[in-house]
């Protein structure tokens, strides 16, 4: 965990994005890393891996989440063929617009 973790600071540095503050809650940094594979400022790989492997255990995992894990994880089995890097990235969209409603929910006052 913890070279995933110092590889995707020195990604998000040498990209000139800004770095991830773990110290918030696991949906704003969701938000952050997933944004960074939409944008392409951050490797899908590394990105992915972060959001299953660093941030997993900080959260029940929601359906978008699986929904990665899976395309990463079972597409030998289930699919035959890899993901593709748009397939990934558009996911990763998907993971930031939840990500977006569910810190939305949480400002609300009386969240």
């Amino acid at each position: 965990m913890s070279d995933v973790e110092s590889l995707v600071r020195q990604v998000l540095v040498e990209s000139g994005y800004p770095p991830v503050d773990l110290q918030r809650t696991p949906w704003a940094v969701a938000k952050d890393v997933a944004q960074g594979i939409v944008d392409g400022t951050l490797p899908i790989g590394t990105g992915a891996d972060f959001l299953i492997l660093e941030l997993g255990d900080r959260w029940s995992t929601p359906p978008e989440i699986w929904k990665l894990i899976f395309l990463i994880d079972d597409w030998e089995d289930l699919r035959g063929t890899p993901p593709t890097d748009d397939e990934l990235r558009e996911l990763a969209g998907k993971i930031v617009d939840f990500a977006r409603a569910v810190l939305e929910v949480e400002a609300e006052p009386g969240s």
